[in-house]
C-alpha cells in the first residue's frame, strides 16, 4: 500500500510536511479535448463572452472566451496525436471586461502534484494559479508560474505545484493574444490515509508530554513512538493502538538530559509505514532556538521548528535588507517544540532575510534565503 503522512494544522497551526516513504502520484485524468470529449466552441466568433461550461469525462470545466481548432499543422499535431486543441480567443475582438481568456480544471481531492500541457504556439504566455476553494468562481487563486513570454510552441511543459490542499487550477492566457493549449495532465500529490491536525512535545516536570490529534485515520492499526539522542537513530519508546478517537498523547518518564527527539511512527493493517516530521526537545534548561527548512527557500511556503522558549503568543517578522517588514504573524506557543508552516507572501523577491522571533525581552533571530 502506497502511503504518505501529512499534518494539517488548523486555526493558529499549519500544514507540516512528513518523510515520504511511498508516495503516490496518480492521474487525475488526460484531457486532449477531442471530438466527442467535451465539445468546445468551433470558433472565436461562437467564444462568447461569459463562462462556458464544459462537461468531459474528467469532470466540469470551465472556460472563458475559449473554442477548438486544429491548430498549428506538423509536430504539434504529431506530438498530441492529431487532437483538437483548445485555444484561447483574443478578446480584444470580442466585448469583455476580462483582461484575457482562461481555463478551470475540475475539482481534485487528493492535492496536485503536476500539470502538464502542450504549449501550441510560441511566444504565447499563461498564467498558472492555483486555489484551495472548489468554486470556479472564487477569487482566492495563487500564482504557481508564469511562462516566460519567448515559450517555445509544440512544446510539452510541466508546471510543479505541490500542494496537497490544491483543488483546482486556473490557467489565463496573456492579453490581447490567442494560444493552444492540449493534452492536459494532472497528477495527485498522494493517497491521505492519515490526516494529523498537531504534534508536540512538551516538558512538564521532568517528563515529556508527546501528544498528536488526528483529523483521519485509514487503515491505521498502531502509532509508535520514536525516541532519538542524536535525531538518526530512533528506537521504540511506546506503542498505541488506533482507535479512530483522534487524540492521543504518550508520556516519556525519563528522558535524557539535553537532547530528545521524537518522532510518531504510523503503521497501517497491513504493515505499511510512514513518519511524521521529527521534533526536538531539550532537557534541563531553555536556550530558545529555531529551526527553518527548507534553507533557502524555494516558493513561498517554509516550516518552522521553534524549540525551548516559555508558553505565551510570540510575533514573527521577516525583514529585509534595508529592515521592512515584509511578513507578520502572531503564533501560540504552548512551550516544548512544535512546528508550524509559514505562507510567505506571493512574489516575495529573492534575497539574504532576517527572520525574528519575538515575546517581549526574548528575541531570537535567524538568517534565511529567498530564491
Amino acid at each position: 500500500m502506497k502511503r504518505i503522512l501529512h499534518f494539517v494544522i488548523i486555526g493558529a497551526m499549519a500544514l507540516l510536511n512528513a518523510v515520504e516513504l511511498k508516495a503516490q502520484s496518480q492521474v487525475y485524468f488526460r484531457e486532449g479535448f477531442n471530438d466527442g470529449e467535451g465539445e468546445l466552441p468551433n470558433a472565436a466568433a461562437t467564444s462568447v463572452p461569459g463562462r462556458y461550461i464544459l462537461q468531459t469525462n474528467s469532470g466540469t470545466w470551465y472556460t472563458y472566451g475559449m473554442f477548438r481548432t486544429n491548430g498549428p499543422t506538423g509536430s504539434c499535431q504529431t506530438q498530441t496525436g492529431g487532437l483538437t486543441h483548445a485555444r484561447f480567443a483574443n478578446l480584444n475582438a470580442i466585448t469583455t471586461t476580462d483582461d484575457s481568456a482562461y481555463m478551470i480544471t475540475p475539482v481534485v481531492n487528493a492535492g496536485i502534484n503536476t500539470l502538464s500541457y502542450f504549449n501550441g504556439r510560441a511566444s504565447r504566455r499563461l498564467t498558472i494559479l492555483k486555489t484551495s476553494d472548489t468554486l470556479a468562481t472564487t477569487l482566492n487563486w495563487t500564482i504557481v508560474e508564469v511562462q516566460p513570454a519567448t515559450n517555445t510552441a509544440c512544446q510539452l511543459y510541466t508546471i510543479t505545484v505541490n500542494d496537497p490542499s490544491a483543488k483546482r487550477l486556473k490557467i489565463i492566457a496573456r492579453a490581447g493574444t490567442d494560444s493552444d493549449i492540449d493534452s492536459l495532465v494532472l497528477t495527485s500529490i498522494s493517497v491521505l490515509p492519515v490526516t494529523f491536525i498537531s504534534f508536540s512535545a512538551i516538558e512538564a516536570t521532568g517528563k515529556v508530554k508527546v501528544s498528536w490529534n488526528i483529523l483521519t485515520e485509514i487503515n491505521t492499526a498502531r502509532y509508535e513512538v520514536e525516541r532519538s539522542i542524536d535525531g538518526i537513530t530512533f528506537i521504540n519508546a511506546g506503542t498505541i493502538t488506533a482507535s479512530q478517537a483522534g487524540v492521543y498523547s504518550w508520556l516519556d518518564n525519563s528522558p535524557i538530559k539535553g537532547s530528545n527527539f521524537y518522532r510518531i511512527k504510523a503503521i497501517d493493517k497491513d504493515g505499511s509505514a510512514m513518519y511524521s516530521n521529527v521534533l526536538k526537545i531539550i532537557i534541563g534548561g531553555r536556550k530558545g532556538t529555531i529551526q527553518i527548512s527548507p534553507n533557502p527557500i524555494k516558493g513561498s511556503q517554509i516550516n518552522l521548528q521553534v524549540a525551548d522558549v516559555a508558553r505565551g503568543i510570540y510575533t514573527i517578522n521577516l525583514y529585509n535588507t534595508i529592515g521592512q517588514v515584509v511578513f507578520n504573524k502572531n503564533l501560540e506557543i504552548n512551550g516544548g517544540t512544535t512546528i508550524f508552516s509559514l505562507q510567505l507572501p506571493a512574489g516575495i523577491k529573492g534575497g539574504i532575510y532576517n527572520l525574528q522571533l519575538r515575546n517581549g525581552a526574548v528575541v531570537i533571530s535567524k538568517k534565511v534565503v529567498v530564491e
